[in-house]
């Protein structure tokens, strides 16, 4: 039969994520929610390492094990925390966390790779839908401005890779530019006064703290830095690499240890894939059941030097696909364990169901709907978390062209 080869994900639209946590760590007077300045520097500060570990992933999955030649595809996702979602309230003063992915895709011109990405993460600590102008000259007046007010910080990032893919070594280079801002709304002054003390108090309330954190300058709010990352992968002799000045990776599938270098929290991880390990060794095709199924055991430390032991944590999943005439459901079960506090951190289920077609004789269209909930308990554990929340539920829309190779090498 003939492959499909393909690049995964050409467009991610939109995603959004809102959220809560709880901790006894240094608050926001104003945060009812009580989400910590670390964990939002924190989530803002992941940009870098999330994007990089996922450009990893997308390129070993998809150029490597898939050989994917040729795909376009568009992706719409929401994710909400549950008690904020589609809320219609004018006068909004619970915080809120988004992210914006738009990726602008892979594409390979023989061995040549290129991607481009956009990604955006934010926090938002106040929000008037401004439908009256309600201050000391026109009290009372009643109008209609297709406009509000917000305060929130954010960080945007964009980002150039480049790869020669090959089958002995792929290298990659990677350009990521980081900037970040916080913005003063400039209709601040058309609310109530009693409303405009208010935000004047969030805007400086957030901006000492996010100074106090490192993570803007004083000096210049929007300066940026670009960021180079050096990712590699090896077909041949089965193990990939990530080098940046914010993590370092080795990856040989069935062990795999990086450590992430961040203003709010450093962290180190060694993981452990018995199952990989166990169809390596024997080299032939597993049960259906241990198809679906991979378990890992990840053993986590505090800073980058894999010096200070932390935890030891289980990771259960069961992923799998039914096809049908057409029709296919994706099916993605899990869960982390935390042996050492005895309690489950983090739970998921996930289901896509979707229809996959020809159209004509060299392209594939897949059309697919996916509904997911996360629960987070980040009381445990919040390593590599970039939810505040502790759950998420999330509608994601895709479709998806793919390109035949019609010679099926």
């Amino acid at each position: 039969m003939e492959k499909i080869r393909h690049i995964v994900y050409f467009i991610t639209l939109l995603q959004v994520t809102v959220a809560q946590d709880s901790s006894n760590e240094e608050f926001f007077s104003f945060d009812n929610d009580s989400i910590p300045i670390s964990r939002i520097v924190n989530f803002v500060y992941m940009d870098k390492s999330i994007y990089t570990r996922h450009l990893y992933n997308d390129i070993y999955d998809g150029f490597i094990n898939r050989k994917m030649w040729g795909n376009g595809s568009l992706q719409i996702n929401i994710s909400s925390h549950t008690k904020s979602i589609f809320s219609k309230e004018r006068l909004k003063l619970t915080p809120d966390i988004g992210d914006f992915d738009i990726d602008l895709g892979f594409y390979r011109t023989g061995n040549i790779l290129f991607n481009m990405n956009f990604y955006m993460k934010s926090y938002g600590y106040f929000y008037n839908d401004m439908d009256y102008v309600d201050n000391d000259d026109d009290e009372g007046t009643d109008a209609s401005l297709d406009t509000s007010v917000t305060g929130f910080f954010d960080t945007g990032a964009f980002s150039l890779t480049f790869g020669y893919v090959n089958e002995y070594f792929t290298p990659i280079l990677s350009v990521f530019e980081v900037t970040t801002d916080h913005f003063y709304s400039e209709y601040v002054d058309l609310m109530p006064d009693s409303l405009q003390d208010i935000y004047n108090d969030r805007y400086a309330e957030v901006e000492e703290k996010v100074f106090e954190s490192g993570l803007l300058d004083k000096t210049d709010i929007n300066e940026s830095v670009p960021s180079i990352a050096f990712l590699g992968v090896s077909p041949k002799f089965g193990f990939g690499v990530i080098y940046s000045d914010y993590l370092k990776m080795v990856d040989l599938h069935v062990l795999k240890a990086y450590t992430v270098d961040r203003l709010a929290m450093d962290y180190s991880r060694i993981e452990v894939s018995p199952i990989k390990l166990f169809k390596k060794i024997y080299k032939k095709k597993s049960p259906l059941l241990l198809d679906a199924i991979s378990y890992d055991m990840l053993f986590n430390y505090i800073g980058v030097s894999f010096d200070n032991y932390n935890d030891f944590t289980s990771r259960l999943l069961f992923e799998k696909t039914f096809y049908t005439q057409g029709f296919y459901l994706s099916t993605s079960l899990g869960s982390d364990y935390d042996h050492t506090h005895s309690v489950f951190m983090k739970k998921h289920i996930e289901l896509r169901p979707g229809i996959v077609g020809l159209w004509g004789n060299d392209r594939v269209i897949e059309m697919g709907l996916t509904i997911g909930f996360y629960n987070y308990n980040l009381d445990y554990f919040v390593l590599d978390s970039d939810n505040l929340y502790p759950d998420r539920l999330y509608v994601s829309a895709d479709i998806n062209v793919y390109l035949i190779d019609k010679n099926g090498d």
